[in-house]
């Protein structure tokens, strides 16, 4: 075996490690049994926040959003990693379907979970951000691919 194949083998095994990890973690953040007090560290920041009026604007409600944001920022990092350079742009989509199947299963099958439209736009909107620093500061794909 070349040394460029065993790279990009151990490469395919790490993104594969992570991508599972990443899934299990977010699956167990969205489909997993609501905490007690969820939100609560979110909540506790927005009261601080609210304290001084130059950051009285960081409500729960904008700190929620972005960290729904920031929750799906590796997905579409993750998901353009797995595409080929040019098709590396589905990792937006593709963060709107898992969002979207997410959502969804969140209406469906669990009681204690409330599903909003407004975490399918910021998912998605993470997604994309994750493509874009994929996009600006990943590895270029070669001119023949």
């Amino acid at each position: 075996m070349t040394d460029a194949v065993a790279r990009r083998v151990r490469g395919r095994i790490l993104l594969t490690v992570l991508t599972a990890g990443y899934l299990a973690v977010l699956g167990s953040l969205t489909l997993g049994p609501q905490p007690e007090g969820a939100g609560g560290g979110l909540r506790a920041m927005a009261a601080v926040f609210a304290t001084w009026p130059v950051t009285a604007w960081l409500t729960f409600e904008v700190l929620e959003f972005a960290a729904n944001i920031v929750l799906f920022l590796p997905a579409g990092l993750l998901a353009a990693l797995w595409l080929p350079p040019r098709r590396r742009w589905l990792a937006v989509p593709a963060g709107l379907v898992l969002s979207a199947a997410i959502e969804a299963a969140q209406a469906l099958f669990f009681a204690d979970r409330v599903p909003d439209p407004r975490d399918l736009l910021a998912n998605t909107l993470g997604a994309a951000v994750g493509y874009v620093i994929l996009r600006r500061f990943g590895p270029r794909p070669h001119p023949s691919r």
